[in-house]
């Protein structure tokens, strides 16, 4: 009988540290949570700005994907409402096309640049105030450089701006680099872009169907409009962001 008592209460004491231990973790996991939302993503002041800035990079993509991979207009034809850039164009009769963005990438990066710089410098001061809203000092130096690069599958956003973030407790952090990295399929649809603007520069013509069928990930479309030119209109399946590129290539004259 005492043995059965001794077992009863050594099995009480196993089930209260067990939910002892529970308690503390939860405890700790409370606590954890709590300070990551009462700092800018857990004091991760790059995380901040990835939040602020992704709404400007999704609202460029927006634009510039469509457009042929450019936010400033050139030479575009329209097609279902949306102006569409000339990839490669030859205006004469008889000759292929010639490329006019050979280095497209290059040029969307550059736009990039220039459309998300004083986005950064408001997302800059939109942190500033949410740290200083709760009783602490961010300071952040006035120049600073923007720099874009379209990767496979991402856009990477590099910030160069010193900064200081002084806590109330004291405690001082220095920030100079900034890396964002947005999910974006641009890179591979600008790389099929130009593929399509050599061969349509080459032969006159791109196999868009026999494309499709060795890349499933992307399924290009040709759109014939009056007849030497075609807008083709890439599309990835994976991320469902699309470009149209307009051509005009070995155009033959009227009557023959």
């Amino acid at each position: 009988m005492d043995f059965e008592v001794r077992r009863g209460q050594i099995a009480i004491w196993i089930i209260l540290a067990v939910v002892l231990v529970a308690a503390i973790l939860l405890f700790l996991l409370l606590q954890r949570n709590i300070e990551t939302d009462i700092t800018p993503r857990g004091t991760e002041v790059n995380s901040f700005l990835a939040l602020c800035l992704e709404p400007s990079v999704n609202e460029a993509k927006r634009i510039m994907l469509p457009r042929g991979g450019l936010l400033e207009k050139r030479n575009t034809v329209m097609f279902n409402f949306q102006e569409v850039e000339y990839l490669c164009v030859n205006n004469g009769f008889y000759d292929a096309c010639i490329n006019q963005h050979p280095l497209l990438l290059r040029e969307m990066e550059d736009e990039l640049e220039e459309y998300l710089n004083p986005r950064v410098n408001i997302c800059f001061n939109e942190l500033k105030d949410y740290i200083e809203n709760g009783g602490e000092k961010f300071e952040f130096e006035q120049n600073y450089d923007v720099d874009v690069s379209i990767i496979p599958d991402d856009i990477v956003v590099n910030v160069n701006r010193g900064a200081e973030y002084r806590k109330k407790s004291g405690e001082e952090s220095n920030y100079r680099d900034y890396r964002m990295e947005f999910a974006s399929g641009a890179h591979g649809l600008a790389t099929i872009a130009l593929e399509i603007a050599a061969q349509e520069a080459t032969y006159c013509y791109f196999e868009s169907i026999g494309y499709s069928l060795y890349y499933p990930r992307y399924k290009v479309t040709r759109y014939q409009l009056s007849h030497p030119t075609k807008i083709y209109y890439i599309n990835d399946t994976l991320t469902s962001e699309y470009m149209m590129i307009g051509i005009r290539s070995c155009a033959m004259p009227p009557g023959v």
